[in-house]
C-alpha cells in the first residue's frame, strides 16, 4: 500500500541521514524512523515480524545519543 512504500521511503531517507555525521542530522534520522515505525504500526499492526528491523534501528540511532 501508499502507506508501506511511504514508511519504507522515510527508512532509507533516515538511513542517508544519519551518514552526515552531525547531531542535528542524527535527530532527523531518530525522527524519520520514528514515523516510520508509526505508519508500519498502522498500516501493518503490531507484529514483530513487520516492525523488528525498524525497531532495532530506531533503538541503534537512540543509543547513539547516550
Amino acid at each position: 500500500s501508499e502507506g508501506v512504500l511511504t514508511a519504507d521511503s522515510l527508512f532509507q531517507l533516515a538511513f542517508l541521514i544519519q551518514k552526515q555525521g552531525s547531531k542535528t542530522r542524527k535527530k532527523e534520522a531518530v525522527e524519520l524512523l520514528q514515523d516510520c515505525l508509526d505508519i508500519r504500526t498502522h498500516q501493518l499492526g503490531n507484529s514483530l515480524d513487520t516492525l523488528s528491523f525498524t525497531l532495532l534501528s530506531l533503538s541503534g540511532k537512540l543509543a547513539n545519543f547516550t
